[in-house]
């Protein structure tokens, strides 16, 4: 398939993050945000070109396409107060975080791999300041997920603990 990020070293990881979230929405562990990640997404928007930029935003509308397929964004007797209404509270935060993990893939060229690691290895990365890997660990953590469903209960009690 040729895209617009077709040229980026992690277009194929973007590629299966779109795909996978599209398949499986429902199977993706619902993860809390914290002060770390929302503090990487900040310096990584920070150190984006324009070009980028442009990509990011282009590849989240690509997502909300994935998510939505085909439902109105609007009802005129609702009137939409953010995406929540129209998309879901459960299916915008899977959004945000596929979002969030295709940013750092933007940024950071070599961190890929870390999509295909254990997902405790990506954890302790981001515990010891590894920004890619504390924007990468809950889509590293989905994937493995559904990819062994006997995870998803445990993904789902260690996130609440962690909250």
């Amino acid at each position: 398939m040729i895209t617009e990020w077709n040229h980026l070293p992690n277009a194929d990881y973007i590629d299966r993050i779109i795909v996978s979230l599209q398949q499986n929405l429902k199977n993706w562990p619902r993860i809390p945000d914290n002060q770390n990640r929302m503090d990487c997404v900040f310096a990584a928007r920070n150190s984006m070109d324009n070009e980028k930029n442009s990509l990011w935003y282009s590849i989240s509308d690509v997502l909300w396409a994935a998510i939505d397929s085909g439902r109105q964004r609007r009802d005129e007797r609702w009137p939409l107060r953010g995406p929540t209404n129209w998309l879901g509270q459960a299916n915008y935060a899977n959004w945000d975080t596929a979002r969030i993990a295709i940013l750092a893939l933007i940024v950071w060229d070599d961190c890929a791999h870390l999509l295909d690691a254990k997902p405790p290895r990506v954890k302790l990365l981001a515990s010891l300041g590894s920004q890619p890997a504390a924007l990468l660990y809950p889509v590293c953590l989905a994937l493995n997920v559904i990819d062994n469903p006997i995870m998803q209960h445990n993904a789902q009690l260690s996130y609440h603990s962690e909250s």
